[in-house]
């Protein structure tokens, strides 16, 4: 799931509007019970919907959220399933995280835990080149999912888009004749070929660009060493954080998470030890902030290049109704969810501002307060 998909959610107003999460399991003989634990919830779902409508007024809802879960691959399931349906929409998503089972019946989808997940694990892109089909993935931590573009635009007009298929030069008898007498510059002269796929290459670059513009995510590059060599010189964008040799044009999202994991791992790892580098090189130049409170403040006015929190960090604080620049301290037990929808909401707030964060282990910001930002000024 992209930033783009948990926006088009959240603006989905629309009663009664059902959002399921459903605790599944990767492995057999566990994973046996996922389906059954599914039609359980969507059992449940109808209930709850009956309890105010009549089975005519759900009807259309139900038939969305049939037609989603029939269609779920319980082969292919990680550790959790959310999935949303109302009258005119359903999307069923994998989580890579567990989840708490449960069924909500609202106006609006329920999107709590879903920037949870997008705010608090690593999320990558992943382009497989190959001579025949070159794909795009979205990875958040080991769940990766494909991007499927329509062939066509809203008004019905051809268009490029992922999974974007290789065609070699068309040749004709004129150019067999020629490749008889004289091979330079000919369909089979492996300049020429290799020229007409750099071609290729940067039409993907282009269309590449169209995600990693919006999302500028670690990237990383699968295919043959040709291949990725030649998309390297087509390459304008994201620098490549890793390289994967292999066909994988085929490959199912189990195979390309599988061998994504050792790179996306080495480069968390990489970045938070960068990161933390260039804390210490802002604190010399007066250029961070410390603590909930200052860097609550720096938040807001837009002015953090970089959050640092330690993992697990969850200060019972929330943001002060009466002056959102203002958190106050929250004591009571009960509200303990909502300190963490206060720091969600900050994750959130620094990377629309144009940030990043980044997750430190505990007590490496200890001297921080468990929390420090780089700023921009």
């Amino acid at each position: 799931m992209t930033r783009k998909d948990l926006e088009f959610l959240q603006s989905q107003q629309e009663y009664p509007s059902v959002s399921i999460f459903v605790r599944t399991h990767r492995e057999m003989p566990a994973r046996q019970g996922d389906p059954i634990a599914v039609k359980n919830a969507v059992k449940e779902a109808e209930e709850l919907l009956l309890k105010e409508f009549s089975k005519r007024d759900i009807e259309p809802l139900m038939k969305n959220l049939e037609e989603a879960t029939s269609l779920i691959d319980y082969t292919q399931v990680l550790d959790g399933l959310a999935i949303f349906v109302n009258a005119n929409f359903k999307q069923v998503f994998v989580l890579p995280v567990p989840v708490e089972n449960r069924v909500v019946v609202d106006k609006t989808f329920v999107t709590r835990d879903i920037v949870k997940l997008i705010n608090h694990l690593p999320r990558y892109w992943a382009l497989a080149i190959s001579d025949n089909e070159t794909r795009l993935f979205y990875g958040v931590a080991d769940s990766v999912s494909e991007v499927i573009e329509p062939i066509t635009d809203t008004l019905g007009v051809s268009r490029d888009g992922f999974p974007m298929q290789y065609s070699k030069p068309k040749i004709d008898a004129f150019e067999v004749s020629m490749f008889t007498h004289n091979k330079k510059n000919s369909y089979l002269d492996s300049r020429y070929l290799e020229e007409h796929k750099r071609t290729f290459l940067s039409r993907i670059d282009r269309l590449l660009a169209r995600f990693t513009d919006i999302e500028p995510l670690p990237f990383f590059v699968m295919g043959t060493v040709n291949n990725i060599a030649l998309f390297e010189e087509a390459h304008q964008g994201l620098p490549i954080e890793g390289k994967i040799e292999g066909d994988y044009s085929r490959g199912n999202i189990h195979e390309i998470s599988r061998a994504l994991r050792p790179l996306v791992a080495e480069v968390i790892e990489r970045n938070r030890k960068k990161m933390l580098h260039e804390l210490q090189d802002a604190v010399g130049r007066l250029h961070h902030a410390f603590g909930i409170h200052a860097v609550w403040r720096m938040t807001r006015e837009g002015r953090v290049h970089a959050l640092l929190i330690e993992e697990g960090y969850a200060p019972a604080y929330g943001i002060n109704p009466d002056n959102p620049d203002d958190i106050m301290r929250i004591d009571d037990p009960a509200l303990v969810a909502s300190t963490e929808d206060f720091v969600n909401s900050m994750l959130d707030l620094v990377i629309q501002k144009g940030g990043t964060v980044t997750f430190c282990k505990p007590g490496e910001l200890k001297e921080f307060e468990q929390i420090a930002a780089i700023l921009r000024y």
